[in-house]
C-alpha cells in the first residue's frame, strides 16, 4: 500500500514539476518578447533621429550651394528651421 502512495506521490510531484517548467518557460517567452519590442523600439527612435539629422545636414547642404550658385535670398529661406518642419 504504501508503494502506490509514493507512485501517486511521485506523479503529483512530476505533474507539479512539469506544470512549474512550462510556467518558468512561458515567463521567459514573454520576458523575450518584451526585451526584442524594447530593442525594436530604440532601433526605431534612432533611426528617426539620424533621418532628422541626415535631413537638416542634406538642407544645410542645399542652403550653401543655393547660396553659391542662385540666390541668397533663397537660401535663407531652406536655413530657416520653421520652413523645415
Amino acid at each position: 500500500m504504501t508503494a502506490h502512495f509514493d507512485q501517486i506521490i511521485t506523479e503529483m510531484m512530476k505533474l507539479v514539476k512539469s506544470r512549474a517548467e512550462e510556467a518558468f518557460a512561458m515567463f521567459n517567452r514573454q520576458q523575450e518578447k518584451e526585451t526584442r519590442k524594447e530593442k525594436k523600439k530604440v532601433r526605431q527612435e534612432k533611426a528617426e533621429h539620424v533621418a532628422g539629422l541626415r535631413g537638416l545636414r542634406l538642407a544645410k547642404e542645399a542652403a550653401k550651394f543655393i547660396k553659391r550658385r542662385v540666390s541668397p535670398r533663397l537660401a535663407e529661406m531652406f536655413t530657416d528651421n520653421r520652413n523645415l518642419v
